[in-house]
This record gives C-alpha cells, sequence and structure tokens, in this order.
C-alpha cells in the first residue's frame, strides 16, 4: 500500500483516561491500511521537522478519517495533547510490518501495555467487521485500573461477541473498588484463560522491558517463535 502524506485536520478528541487521548484525523482523502501498522505525524506549524509514529486505532473500514492514540508524556506528545478541534497536522503513511494476517486460521492472543492496545482496537474491529471465526483473547495490562483505554468499549464487544475475551491487570492496584487482577501478565494467567495456548498465534505491544518479558514467557511455554508477532517502543 502506497505511503502518501495528508494534510490532516484533527476532527475530534475524546480523553480516554487521565493521561491518554484519541484524536479523529480527517485525511480528506481515502487512505488504505492494514490492521496494526502506524502513521507518521508532524506539526508543521508548531514543532516542523519533527515526527512521531502513532498505530492506527481504528479499522481500516473509515477510509477518509484515522485515529490514533497516545499518552502525554514528552514534548511532542504534549503539543499534541493540547491542540484543538480543527487543528491541522500532516501525517505520512501508512507504514509497519506488524499486521494482523487475516488469512490466519489459528486463535488469537493479544497482549497489550499501556497505549499497546491501539493497533489492537483496529484488529480487533477488523475481524469482527468482517465476521472472521478466530477466537480472540486480549491482556492488557496497566499500572493503575485508571489507565485502561478503551475500558468500556472493549467491556461492551466481548459482552456482544463470544469469540472475545478481555482480561485486564494492573500491576500497581491503587484503586480499592477494582476487582481485576493485580499481577503482570503471565504463564499461568495465559494458560488457565487460553484453552489451546500453544495453538495460538501472539501479537504483543508495548514498552520494550513488557514486550521481551512476554516473549520470553511464551518461548518457555513451549510457542513457537514464528507464532510470536511483537511491536515494543523504548
Amino acid at each position: 500500500m502506497a505511503v502518501q502524506t495528508y494534510k490532516a485536520k484533527i476532527e475530534k478528541i475524546i480523553q480516554e483516561t487521565p493521561y491518554s487521548k484519541t484524536f479523529t484525523l480527517d485525511l480528506g482523502k481515502d487512505i488504505e491500511f492494514l490492521p496494526g501498522q502506524f502513521v507518521m505525524i508532524e506539526f508543521a506549524n508548531k514543532l516542523p521537522g519533527v515526527r512521531r509514529a502513532y498505530s492506527i486505532s481504528s479499522p481500516p473500514s473509515l477510509k477518509k478519517t484515522i485515529t490514533i492514540t497516545l499518552k502525554k508524556e514528552g514534548a511532542f506528545t504534549t503539543a499534541l495533547d493540547e491542540s484543538l478541534v480543527g487543528e491541522e497536522i500532516l501525517v505520512k503513511g501508512p507504514m509497519g510490518l506488524f499486521t494482523l494476517d487475516a488469512s490466519q486460521k489459528k486463535d488469537i492472543v493479544f497482549i497489550a501495555g499501556g497505549t499497546g492496545i491501539a493497533p489492537f482496537r483496529s484488529m480487533i474491529h477488523y475481524l469482527l467487521d468482517n465476521k472472521m471465526p478466530n477466537k480472540m483473547t486480549v491482556f492488557y495490562s496497566t499500572k493503575n485500573p485508571e489507565e485502561f483505554i478503551f475500558f468500556r468499549e472493549l467491556n461492551e464487544l466481548q459482552a456482544m461477541h463470544p469469540q472475545l475475551t478481555v482480561v485486564f491487570t494492573a500491576t500497581r492496584c491503587t484503586e480499592p473498588t477494582w476487582n481485576g487482577f493485580c499481577e503482570r501478565v503471565s504463564a499461568e494467567m495465559i494458560a488457565r484463560t487460553v484453552a489451546n495456548c500453544k495453538e495460538c498465534i501472539y501479537y504483543l505491544c508495548g514498552p520494550l522491558k513488557m514486550v521481551q518479558d512476554i516473549e520470553t514467557t511464551l518461548l518457555q511455554m513451549g510457542i513457537d517463535k514464528k507464532n510470536i508477532k511483537a511491536e515494543r517502543w523504548g
């Protein structure tokens, strides 16, 4: 799929958590991409020449708009976090090889940390929109429960679609009302949740150390390396 540059406008901003937002970008023309791909974003007026990569969190079916989801952390994300509806930004893409293999018949396990859930949202919607038969299990880890992005949406999707299971786990539980898991994603957690765990395809996305640790865990569980696809940063 050809890489293009789009003069996009911010169409909508959703405050997902106290620390993260989802931006809907009107590209002005169609874009074709695979679930899991990313785009490069540049604020030509505010930070000319500075570009950052963000996974597309929307499904390919939307065509003229995409969404990106980010956490405010550095100068670039601060500039984007403080931007307003109607502002213009440059979008270049699509790019990346961390993509969903839609021809794959195996069940799928997604393991995400923080904003690593973004490309999986695109993949999940693609599979559901196209009525693909694959069972999907999502393990989503953050430090605290308030940091779960798409929390309500993912819960609603699994209530509507029996093929989808979502496991939320917070590694530093400080919220007394949280009734979910308070531990890191582990071999035990995966084995007790996914019946055929050695036969699945695994997609990992999140901070470098987390992805490295999960990949090691999966290999120790006997998962074939060719069935592990990882996207990492940091």
